[in-house]
């Protein structure tokens, strides 16, 4: 699902949100909302990472290095509550709802990323 995709998914979503007859089609509607957004905001702080690592050389760690960096101007608020943060292979999860939308195999961009992550991991190892 890339970035536009997650927003038309959100708007259209919230439309059905209005014209829904009844409290658990509303319910149910919200739930998938609050995913499309989390998914939207994945989808774009991947992106910055993917900006971040392009210019500073190594895939960011924590996603503050975002801001810090100056390639997003804030994280936006996790929409289930809680704070995003990169996982194990550098993909953006929720803390509260780390499941996300599968997409295709790796290519090389995710493959470069993956292996800044290890050699990332590596030197913390051995640093301590």
């Amino acid at each position: 699902m890339k970035a536009n995709t997650a927003d038309a998914a959100v708007s259209f979503l919230k439309q059905l949100e209005q014209e829904a007859q009844d409290e658990d089609s509303r319910r149910s509607i919200q739930r998938q909302i609050v995913r499309a957004m989390t998914e939207r905001d994945a989808l774009a702080l991947e992106h910055a990472a993917r900006v971040y690592r392009a210019v500073i050389g190594i895939a960011p760690v924590a996603v503050e290095q975002l801001v810090f960096a100056g390639v997003v101007p804030r994280i936006p608020a996790d929409p289930n509550g809680g704070f995003y943060y990169f996982d194990g292979e550098g993909r953006i999860r929720s803390s509260v709802e780390p499941r996300r939308i599968e997409r295709p195999a790796t290519g090389p961009r995710e493959e470069q990323s993956r292996e800044a992550w290890q050699r990332l991991k590596a030197m913390e190892g051995s640093a301590r």
